[in-house]
């Protein structure tokens, strides 16, 4: 059973074997070069597909992290949100970092579809054989494309998680996490099988008094699935929500190109034109919640959640 930890003065933490932990924020020194904070322009393949679950990518220059320990940043993802319904392909993690030229690695994941992961027992927890390690050179808040040196598939109707790996050793090289303080539509995570931070499961970064929002994208191939998907960004628009008869979609500083409504389970049970003023006709829906998926002209699909009344 998963110990409760209890946030202190600093945040430190009992973990097993007696050992204590302590988790700070901490900023980065001076002396790094200066920070791009612009996330990667993948090129993607028509099946490629990139996640999102933050709103803004400028990156801040501190991040919460154990000293002297392995530290762990994780998000978790549930591939029907972004309207996956087959399998899913993780061929690559996108993160933004400071670093003092430390190695950092990716591991992958599964959990069964709907898990609760800020449970205190999850008993299904599986980490896959993906990898991928690199020596991250000095930068400071620079994105890094890590390839996948063995890559794994996620089956339809299963969810996943990600996480980033580095040992922060007192008088070694670091690295600080990329994260900010914007909205995100998906909780950041400290944590992960292995990790002597936290114990072993994640736990919500929130919870520990940090606002930090991890800048970490996951790119995979699927079938029938292109582009770049964000829930819940601040560049759709959809109102009224709650809806009876029409929705109004606003994309801003793009166009709309496709509109799909799925329901819960990512199945599509619409596929209607948006008019000149992007209202949307929703009267033929049954009561319920659904997922309203636009994609612009620029290939990029935002995903926003609405209730028909």
């Amino acid at each position: 059973m998963k110990k409760i930890f209890t946030l202190l003065s600093v945040a430190a933490f009992s973990v097993a074997f007696g050992q204590t932990k302590s988790l700070e924020k901490v900023q980065v020194i001076d002396g790094l070069p200066a920070a791009t904070a612009t996330a990667p322009n993948n090129n993607l393949a028509e099946t490629q597909h990139t996640l999102v679950q933050y709103t803004d990518n400028p990156s801040l220059d501190s991040t919460p992290l154990c000293q002297n320990s392995t530290n762990y940043n994780s998000r978790f993802f549930n591939l029907a949100s972004y309207g996956i319904t087959t399998d899913f392909t993780v061929t690559e993690v996108n993160f933004s970092t400071s670093s003092t030229g430390i190695t950092m690695w990716a591991e992958v994941a599964t959990v069964p579809a709907g898990t609760d992961i800020t449970a205190t027992e999850i008993e299904n927890l599986t980490v896959t054989d993906a990898y991928g390690s690199m020596t991250v050179p000095t930068q400071n808040n620079d994105w890094i494309n890590l390839p996948l040196i063995a890559t794994t598939v996620i089956p339809a109707g299963t969810d996943f998680g990600v996480g980033i790996g580095y040992e922060w050793v007192e008088g070694g090289p670091r690295a600080w996490f990329g994260n900010n303080e914007d909205p995100q539509t998906a909780p950041s995570f400290i944590g992960w099988p292995g990790s002597d931070c936290v114990e072993e499961w994640p736990v919500d970064i929130k919870d520990l008094g940090f606002n930090s929002s991890w800048l970490l994208n996951v790119v995979g191939t699927a079938e029938g699935v292109m582009g770049t998907v964000e829930l819940g960004s601040d560049k759709l628009a959809v109102y009224p929500n709650p809806a009876t008869t029409d929705v109004v979609v606003s994309l801003k500083d793009s166009n709309i190109a496709k509109v799909e409504i799925a329901d819960v389970t990512g199945r599509v049970v619409g596929t209607p034109s948006a008019s000149k003023e992007g209202k949307i006709n929703v009267a033929n829906l049954s009561k319920g919640v659904y997922f309203l998926r636009v994609q612009d002209d620029k290939g990029v699909t935002r995903i926003q959640k609405f209730i028909k009344k």
